[in-house]
């Protein structure tokens, strides 16, 4: 029993090290933009504060851009489906009258029933509508 748990993880550590490797890649880009900036000017305390502050919502606002828009151009049993993974995956709990960083509203889906979820769970797999993260090709 531990062996097949064990080989079925190991069906999904490529998604995960690509995973890393992408927030890790948006991460690095903006502290060295953030840290270029931090070079170039004397900044006051508040100043340098603000910069950071802005490098990491600019890492949040590039890592979430993905998933919102597959999200928002899902059909509802979809999102509801892929918020309901969201969730488990990062130990959400949503509720009503979500804002993003813009200020749009944006509109939850209702979670999916069992139901649903195994309905959806025994229809053929059709292929991604969303890219799937790739590792960076080594040269």
């Amino acid at each position: 029993m531990q062996f097949e748990r064990w080989l079925r993880a190991q069906g999904v550590v490529p998604t995960i090290r690509a995973l890393r490797e992408r927030f890790a890649q948006v991460a690095d880009a903006e502290v060295q933009k953030a840290l270029d900036q931090l070079a170039k000017k004397d900044l006051t305390r508040d100043q340098q504060r603000e910069l950071v502050q802005r490098a990491v919502q600019l890492v949040v606002n590039k890592l979430l851009h993905q998933p919102t828009t597959v999200l928002r151009g899902s059909t509802a049993e979809e999102a509801a489906l892929r918020a309901e993974v969201l969730c488990e995956l990062f130990g959400l709990e949503p509720s009503g009258g979500e804002v993003s960083e813009d200020g749009e509203a944006i509109a939850l889906p209702e979670p999916a029933s069992e139901e649903k979820l195994r309905a959806l769970s025994e229809q053929p797999r059709e292929e991604p509508s969303a890219p799937r993260l790739r590792a960076k090709e080594q040269p």
